[in-house]
């Protein structure tokens, strides 16, 4: 019984459907002028969608042929760019180049204006009273053995051009000027060639005035002190031998 009842519902919708599309296919006999209108409207909303579609493909067209004339202008402009730049790494090596060896020649000339120079450390402050330039020549009389009669050419000393230290502090170097190239020699040469100088309780050195420029690289310090004898034993002058220091400016 449910399978009959089932097979006659099934049957009815069957009926029902055929029914519709019964009616429909007479309306449409009925009525052919909506059937048109309808096509046409649908064609006309498909070339609608095809004249949207290829109006958007046109833009699409525009915003890349754009894109791509502005990515080539930039490309231009940075291998412009990158020339420039390698032009100026070029002309800034040369530039550098060319400051080092101004920097050195003018390193090679304030030594030589300074080659009559000597720089006496360790001497206190305040001692010289009145002149240095008197003051030095004692000086130099007094530790390094001249004679009286001995004229020691010492065009101008002064002390160096730094601020006055504290009272514990290191004291300022003496730069000492001589007329005299050969003389200038022979005092570094019997200071180097004495192993102790003092001035009072205070021992004090002697040495070449190097350029500023070298106050911040290893300079080089002729051996002297305790070695001295053992070079002079040898038979080498001082000058021979030498080793890479520090020397402060004052």
């Amino acid at each position: 019984k449910t399978n009959t009842d089932a097979l006659e519902i099934e049957g009815r919708q069957q009926g029902g459907a055929g029914a519709a599309h019964a009616l429909a296919h007479d309306a449409n006999r009925a009525n052919p002028d909506s059937a048109q209108i309808n096509l046409e409207r649908i064609l006309e909303e498909i070339q609608n969608f095809r004249k949207e579609n290829n109006r958007q493909l046109d833009e699409i067209k525009i915003e890349l042929n754009t894109t791509n004339q502005r990515i080539g202008h930039a490309e231009d402009r940075i291998e412009g760019i990158e020339t420039r730049v390698q032009n100026v790494e070029e002309t800034m090596k040369k530039m550098i180049k060319m400051q080092s060896q101004l920097e050195s020649k003018q390193i090679d000339q304030e030594g030589r204006s300074r080659r009559d120079n000597i720089r006496i450390y360790n001497v206190p402050e305040d001692i010289e009273k009145n002149s240095m330039n008197d003051y030095v020549e004692q000086l130099l009389r007094d530790t390094l053995d001249f004679p009286p009669d001995t004229e020691l050419h010492v065009e101008r000393a002064h002390q160096a051009l730094v601020p006055k230290p504290g009272k514990n502090a290191r004291p300022r170097s003496i730069v000492v000027k001589f007329l005299r190239y050969k003389m200038k020699e022979e005092v570094i040469w019997k200071a180097w060639a004495k192993k102790d100088i003092f001035v009072g309780q205070q021992k004090i050195y002697f040495d070449h005035d190097y350029p500023p420029a070298l106050g911040d690289s290893p300079q080089v310090l002729v051996i002297h002190s305790l070695h001295l004898q053992s070079l002079l034993d040898l038979g080498l002058e001082p000058a021979t031998f030498r080793l890479q220091a520090r020397l402060p400016n004052h």
